[in-house]
Order: C-alpha cells, then structure tokens, then sequence
C-alpha cells in the first residue's frame, strides 16, 4: 500500500467515498465564522459513522479555526 499525503479540496463526494473505504486517516476542517448560509452538507455521502479525535486546533487570522481531527 502506498503511504503519503493527499490533499483534497472542494469534493465532498469524493472524500466520503474514500472514508467509506477507510483510506483516510487525518482530516482537517476550516470552520468558517458565518451561519445562517445554506449549502451541500460535506459529508452527506458517508455509509457509516467515521469517528474522530482531535489533534489540534489553530485560529486564522481571518477568525476561521482550523480543526485537526485522527480518524479513528
């Protein structure tokens, strides 16, 4: 099996088939300071629960967090 880093951003229906296969093991979040907006739920693909535990966490200058998160 190959080992290294993947990043992947804006697909949310590919990132759920990839936890639904167990091929990530570290998950990183920007939580944005807004609500109220509507939009597609980011993980609405998922078959099964996926937990995590967190890692870390660090605030943006623009007042975002970015969560850190170990698949378990």
């Amino acid at each position: 099996m190959l080992k290294g880093a993947v990043v992947i951003f804006g697909s949310p229906s590919f990132t759920s088939s990839l936890l639904n296969e167990g091929h990530i093991d570290e998950i990183h979040v920007i939580a944005q300071p807004y609500i109220g907006i509507e939009g597609p739920r980011v993980f609405s693909g998922l078959n099964k629960r996926v937990n995590l535990s967190l890692l870390g966490a660090s605030t943006l200058n623009s007042g975002s967090v970015l969560l850190r998160y170990n698949v378990t």
